[in-house]
C-alpha cells in the first residue's frame, strides 16, 4: 500500500515538474515574442519587423539601448531572393561623453563576427520612430546607426552567446537579450523564405 503511495506521489510529482518547465519555455517563447513588432503593408507587400529597444547598459550616467529595423520585400530581379534591407541602432544617452572609439560596434555570435558595417552617427534619433526611443535625463545623446548582412541572421539565428565591443565598452549580453536576438533573427529569415517562395509553384 505503501508503495502505491508513493509511486503516485512520483507521478504526480513528475507532472508537476514537467508542466513548470512547459509553461517556463512558454513564457521564454512568449516574452521574446513580445519584443518584435511585425507589420506587412498591404500596398507595397514590404514587410517590416523591428527588435524593440534592449538595455545593453541601464546605468544612472550611462543608458545604452540596441534596436533592430528590417524591410523586406519582394526583390526586382525574380531570379533574386527576397529584397532585405535592415539597420541596427545604438541609442547611448550619457552625462560625459563615452568613449566609444572610430571604429564602430564589433559583434561576435558564438565567438564568430558578424557581418556588420558602420553607418552615420546623429546627435539625436531621426532616423527610427520616436516609440523606440526611451528618453532618459542624461545630456549627451547620440543615435549610431549601422547595417546588418543576411549572414548575420543566419549566425544569430543560432547564438547562444552574443558579445559587443564598442571603442572601450566590452559587453557580454545577457541571456533574456541574446534569446530576443536569436528570434527575431529567426523570423527575419522565415519572413525572407516565405516572400522569396510566393508565387512558385
Amino acid at each position: 500500500m505503501k508503495s502505491g503511495i508513493v509511486c503516485f506521489l512520483f507521478i504526480i510529482g513528475s507532472i508537476i515538474v514537467v508542466s513548470g518547465h512547459a509553461r517556463q519555455e512558454r513564457a521564454a517563447s512568449q516574452a521574446s515574442n513580445d519584443q518584435i513588432e511585425v507589420t506587412t503593408d498591404r500596398f507595397s507587400k514590404k514587410t517590416t519587423l523591428v527588435l524593440k529597444p534592449q538595455a545593453l547598459i541601464d546605468k544612472p550616467d550611462h543608458f545604452v539601448t540596441l534596436t533592430i529595423k528590417t524591410e523586406l520585400e519582394k526583390a526586382d530581379n525574380p531570379r533574386e531572393k527576397a529584397s532585405m534591407f535592415s539597420r541596427l541602432y545604438l541609442f547611448s544617452q550619457a552625462k560625459v561623453p563615452p568613449d566609444f572609439g572610430t571604429s564602430g560596434p564589433r559583434f561576435l555570435a558564438n565567438d564568430k563576427p558578424l557581418t556588420i558595417e558602420s553607418g552615420t552617427i546623429e546627435t539625436y534619433p531621426t532616423s527610427l520612430e520616436s516609440k523606440y526611443y526611451i528618453i532618459k535625463n542624461l545630456r549627451i545623446k547620440r543615435a549610431y546607426t549601422y547595417l546588418v548582412f543576411e549572414p548575420s541572421f543566419k549566425d544569430l539565428s543560432k547564438a547562444d552567446t552574443v558579445e559587443m565591443k564598442l571603442g572601450s565598452f566590452e559587453l557580454k549580453l545577457s541571456q533574456p537579450i541574446t534569446a530576443n536576438l536569436r528570434e527575431y533573427a529567426k523570423q527575419v529569415l522565415e519572413q525572407q523564405s516565405k516572400i522569396s517562395n510566393e508565387g512558385k509553384p
